[in-house]
């Protein structure tokens, strides 16, 4: 997390930026939302230059000088390497702040100008629950892993999917009384089963490829029954560098894990956060499913706050909201799992 004193608020600059594979928008305000200028630049060597020239002419104080750039893809690699060697205060602004701000009100709009202009004022209002963007997620061990991890989750959603039709396209060649109709789907069926022999090739070679690329970086969590190789490799690209987060409850918040309190009158509650990274959130998910098929302690845990009256799901938002913490620890420390 991120604190400025208030007389560096007032007089920073907080810049915008809208990410794109082929262009990136940005917009300077200041503290009271006021626009400075803006800039629509395309995603090559020149267009970042150009952006980097302009950059200086909306302020010469680069400390203070407050960038935010919307989380997600790897479009903007190239530009957050630019940027990084020399401003410091770089932001990820997750797009479902720009969302919702876009959805509240009488208007919709959604331009990259507009969507530019809404991270801006993210900036001015959520800066310290924002992650930072180190130099680490820019290296070449990193990007390379974030990249395995993408096209290994791409391959398992595409094998899936080819599970799911052979299993229809199997009860249906069994169920029909058509000749001609049993011998195509027999086609069908075959060349299905080679889809998803050679899917299923690609992800043996990625699972291999993804435990070179962690190079022992987080390979403790392994110690957790339930999280192995794919669990850790997603957990570490998705996360972008453990000392991106100040503490464990900065970290939680960043998964989406940690509801959110709300209160009506005499009444207080809590519901759940759709805010935060949700692929690593789902990750977590998935672990905590695991963590209670194979780790007795982990299930008995489970039964326990079902047993207290705990829904399924908010006993499993808290197991959750556990692994996310243990793995925090683990990757700060190094340490090897003790538990």
């Amino acid at each position: 997390m991120m604190t400025l004193t208030a007389d560096q608020l007032n007089t920073a600059t907080f810049i915008g930026i809208d990410s794109h594979p082929d262009s990136h928008t940005a917009l300077a305000i200041n503290r009271f939302k006021e626009p400075k200028g803006h800039l629509t630049f395309p995603n090559t060597h020149e267009g970042i230059n150009q952006f980097q020239a302009w950059l200086q002419t909306m302020s010469i104080h680069k400390e203070q000088t407050v960038i935010g750039v919307e989380g997600g893809g790897n479009a903007r690699n190239a530009l957050l390497a630019s940027i990084l060697p020399t401003y410091e205060l770089l932001f990820e602004v997750n797009p479902l702040y720009t969302k919702h701000k876009r959805g509240f009100g009488t208007r919709g709009d959604k331009t990259d100008l507009d969507d530019a202009k809404l991270i801006a004022g993210v900036l001015t209002t959520e800066l310290e629950e924002l992650p930072r963007i180190r130099p680490g997620q820019l290296t070449s061990a990193m990007l390379r892993l974030k990249k395995a991890v993408w096209f290994y989750e791409e391959v398992a959603v595409q094998g899936a999917r080819l599970q799911n039709q052979l299993h229809k396209l199997i009860r249906e060649h069994k169920l029909t009384q058509d000749k001609q109709e049993k011998q195509l789907l027999k086609k069908i069926i075959k060349a299905r089963e080679k889809e998803h022999s050679f899917v299923r090739k690609t992800k043996e070679d990625m699972e291999r490829e993804l435990k070179t690329l962690l190079c022992g970086n987080g390979l403790n969590l392994t110690g957790i029954r339930g999280i192995g190789i794919i669990t850790v490799a997603r957990i570490i690209a998705h996360t972008g560098g453990i000392e991106r987060f100040s503490n464990r409850d900065a970290y939680v918040r960043y998964t989406g894990i940690a509801p959110l309190a709300r209160s009506s009158g005499k009444s207080s509650f809590f519901v759940k956060a759709n805010r935060g990274n949700r692929k690593l959130n789902s990750v977590f998910y998935l672990a905590a499913m695991c963590r209670i098929v194979h780790s007795p302690e982990v299930k008995e845990l489970y039964e326990k706050k079902i047993a207290s009256g705990k829904t399924k799901k908010e006993a499993i938002t808290f197991l959750m909201s556990k692994t996310a913490i243990l793995a925090y620890s683990l990757l700060k420390s190094g340490e090897a799992y003790r538990g």
